[in-house]
This record gives structure tokens, C-alpha cells and sequence, in this order.
């Protein structure tokens, strides 16, 4: 399997029928480490429905609030740190 289709296939596993998401998970492919960041959503069962609630309640619908938790739990800091453009958010 390569790279773009083991990417496709996370991001169906994490939209979970929700196609709402498909602007978000779209934004998510900026970021670097967008790989890592769904399978940590997969991982820790924030997907579909469950992930537009955890959107809303803990980041009120901000992508950025949300990729920063991630970098933060991944990294085990206890700050967040900015994102950085070119080192964390691609074009």
C-alpha cells in the first residue's frame, strides 16, 4: 500500500461516515505530522460523531486548538508551544 492511500484509508477510518468532517481532515493534510495526528484520533477512538462533539466541547470547533492538544499530549509537554509555519504547518 503507498503513502497516499494508507492516508486515505485513516482518513475514512476517522471521518467514520461523517462527511461534515472532510473540510477539517482536509486542513489536518497542512500539518506535517498529519499522519501521526489521525492515527492518534483512531487510537484514542475520536472519530466520526465523536470527534464534532470533542471539536465542539474541548477546542469550540478550532482545528489549530485541537492539533496543538495533539502535539502536546504526543510530546508530553506540559505547555503548548505555537505552531510554527514550515515546521509544523506545510502548504
Amino acid at each position: 500500500m503507498n503513502f497516499k492511500q494508507e492516508r486515505k484509508d485513516l482518513m475514512h477510518v476517522v471521518m467514520n461516515g461523517k462527511f461534515e468532517l472532510l473540510p477539517i481532515l482536509h486542513q489536518l493534510t497542512h500539518y506535517k505530522d498529519c499522519d501521526k495526528f489521525l492515527k492518534w484520533l483512531h487510537l484514542n477512538n475520536i472519530t466520526g460523531i465523536n470527534l464534532i462533539e470533542w471539536l465542539k466541547i474541548n477546542h469550540n470547533g478550532s482545528l489549530m486548538g485541537m492539533v496543538k492538544f495533539i502535539i502536546k499530549y504526543q510530546n508530553k509537554n506540559r505547555e503548548e508551544n505555537p505552531i510554527i509555519l514550515g515546521r509544523d504547518w506545510v502548504k
